[in-house]
């Protein structure tokens, strides 16, 4: 069991090789981590669902500049899109050039759904997270050294949320 406060980063990062060793025995996640990432193929997760009872949903502002600054730096810049929410992804026209929208109807109860999911959010190249520590496990676990990862800052309370990169 890895047991924590997973969104400071300096409390894992001595982890990293741990985690992966610890996951990698599933076949999924193993050749997710060996695949070579697309040139500018980019995760974006959505979390809204249960965050929006507790007010802390990203709102459409954090997404339009994460999905902007990508656009303008990264070569090839192309994005997927997990959610819990498609209608609200599908009703924001900021999300209308994504390759693929992934909407898992019972990834949080079924676990061999979980890592399926999870081990497709590990084979991209970029990653634009939400607040949430599963999009932030499969950035931080399947980022490359050239991979730009945008999240939150600060990762709660405050709606107008600013882009931090890696």
């Amino acid at each position: 069991i890895y047991d924590g406060y997973w969104q400071e980063l300096d409390f894992i990062i001595e982890s990293k090789n741990y985690l992966i060793e610890s996951i990698k025995d599933n076949k999924l996640i193993s050749n997710a981590l060996k695949i070579d990432r697309p040139s500018g193929s980019t995760m974006v997760h959505i979390r809204r669902g249960d965050y929006l009872d507790l007010n802390q949903e990203l709102n459409d502002n954090y997404y339009i500049q994460s999905i902007n600054k990508l656009n303008k730096n990264v070569k090839n810049f192309n994005f997927d899109i997990y959610t819990d929410d498609i209608s609200w992804v599908k009703s924001n026209s900021i999300f209308d050039n994504a390759s693929n929208i992934f909407s898992p109807k019972s990834a949080h109860e079924d676990r061999d759904q979980v890592i399926k999911i999870f081990s497709q959010m590990l084979s991209y190249e970029n990653y634009i997270i939400a607040n949430s520590s599963f999009s932030y496990m499969a950035a931080f676990l399947g980022s490359l050294e050239n991979s730009k990862v945008l999240y939150p800052d600060p990762w709660f309370l405050n709606k107008n949320k600013n882009v931090s990169v890696k």
